[in-house]
């Protein structure tokens, strides 16, 4: 198609494909059409000219950061006024409601500074005479007001609401992708299409049910168009026992751990070594080992522990037995820290994560000593775990040193009414965990 032109019907629509760089400000569509109500192609070509102009205008606009979404924005302002509207045309009321809509919508253009061929626009969709129609209902402002309550109302960390939105947004580009609307079908082919775990597929449905369960809460016309969750009793498949997981982390044999930590001295990285060795008589978390303090070294019933006070769970809380083989290391720490860190790092990433670059450092270093993607730090930590367990070390023990929930039959009496083995049970579970680290 060269001349922009498409015939549906015995009707020309004019089209456009929309560029990559310009999508998210037409609600991520990829291609805009028209219809331009006649039948005969010479007028169509004359009444194509004004759509592509405007939408080429808008592409500019958009790729230059200078356009707003106002289509969306304005279907919004439609909907939240829509019942209302209908309840006055049911009881042969004046159009006070479709009037405020109106006034509503032209507020808004005139708040945006919208050109007046985007005012005109605006006005048709209000007055149902447009033909711009949502593929989904995941709309910027709405992922916008979703953000914004989700951080500052019910106070949920940073990295959790990002990972929301990007969920969302996930779904929202595979339900345009492949013009689904949004239902209970097509939320189970998104799910089949990403081959995930079952595990992660609840963990996209945990973010798509807290949107929906915002939006029913804030927006009632949202409710009367899904009065069904489509994210609810989904069925997720789980991996076979004994079907392989080639992409499954492993230990790390305690001759690897000799070489990664033999290695990282003889190339003076003295501070990854430290990373590594505390890693290894711990089995501790690389963001829970960046945070340790000076005052994370204490006495509990008479045993040095680390005092792990914050992580991944409420069960990350927990009094880590200092290793004898690792004490030299810690007073040595502990005698050259400045800042109150064992290992001094800084903050990195949007997170302020302390770990993200030993993080980086130990991905290139291990790689550069052949290890493949499956050896991530946290192999360490399945490390202790597997010696732990091969030493007949109880499963609670294990659990407390590592920082794991108790699950299943466990939660009730562990969780709940046990405070836990003694810090003198995890120094003799620790012992077992033996390398030939050089000092």
């Amino acid at each position: 198609m060269t001349d922009f032109l498409v015939l549906k019907s015995g009707t020309y629509h004019v089209r456009l494909d929309v560029p990559e760089d310009a999508r998210e400000a037409f609600s991520g569509r990829k291609v805009l059409t028209k219809s331009l109500k006649t039948g005969n192609r010479s007028d169509a070509h004359i009444l194509k000219l004004r759509w592509l102009q405007q939408w080429k205008t808008e592409i500019e606009k958009a790729r230059r950061g200078e356009i707003v979404n106002f289509r969306d924005d304005v279907l919004q302002i439609v909907e939240k006024h829509q019942r209302a509207i209908n309840q006055d045309k049911i009881q042969g009321k004046p159009a006070s409601n479709e009037t405020k809509m109106g006034f509503e919508v032209i507020q808004y253009a005139h708040d945006k500074k919208l050109s007046i061929d985007f005012v005109n626009e605006a006005i048709d969709i209000a007055a149902g005479r447009s033909d711009y129609s949502p593929k989904t209902p995941f709309f910027k402002s709405r992922l916008d007001a979703f953000y914004s309550y989700e951080l500052n109302q019910r106070k949920v960390d940073l990295n959790t609401v990002d990972r929301h939105i990007k969920r969302v947004k996930a779904l929202d580009a595979f339900l345009k992708s492949e013009n689904l609307l949004l239902d209970y079908e097509a939320v189970g082919s998104f799910l089949i299409s990403k081959n995930l775990e079952a595990k992660t597929k609840k963990q996209y449905l945990f973010s798509f049910n807290a949107f929906y369960k915002f939006l029913i809460q804030k927006e009632p016309s949202f409710k009367e168009r899904y009065p069904i969750n489509p994210f609810k009793s989904h069925e997720l498949s789980h991996v076979r026992r004994g079907t392989l997981k080639e992409d499954e982390r492993r230990a790390f044999t305690a001759d690897e751990m000799n070489t990664l930590h033999g290695k990282a001295i003889e190339m003076g990285n003295r501070r990854l070594a430290d990373l590594i060795e505390i890693g290894a008589y711990t089995g501790a978390r690389i963001e829970e080992i960046c945070r340790l303090k000076i005052s994370s070294v204490v006495k509990e019933d008479g045993i040095d522990c680390f005092h792990i006070k914050e992580g991944k769970t409420q069960a990350s809380v927990r009094f880590v037995p200092i290793h004898p083989k690792l004490m030299k290391t810690v007073k040595r720490l502990i005698s050259a820290s400045d800042d109150g860190y064992l290992l001094k790092t800084s903050k990195g990433g949007k997170y302020g994560t302390k770990s993200k670059g030993l993080g980086n450092q130990f991905s290139i270093f291990k790689t550069g000593l052949g290890f493949d993607k499956k050896s991530v730090f946290h192999s360490v930590r399945k490390t202790v775990i597997t010696t732990l367990e091969r030493a007949d070390v109880k499963n609670l023990v294990i659990i407390s040193l590592v920082g794991h929930k108790a699950d299943g039959l466990l939660r009730m009496t562990f969780d709940r009414y046990s405070e836990g083995p003694t810090p003198l049970s995890k120094l003799n579970a620790v012992k077992y965990l033996k390398y030939k680290f050089a000092s």
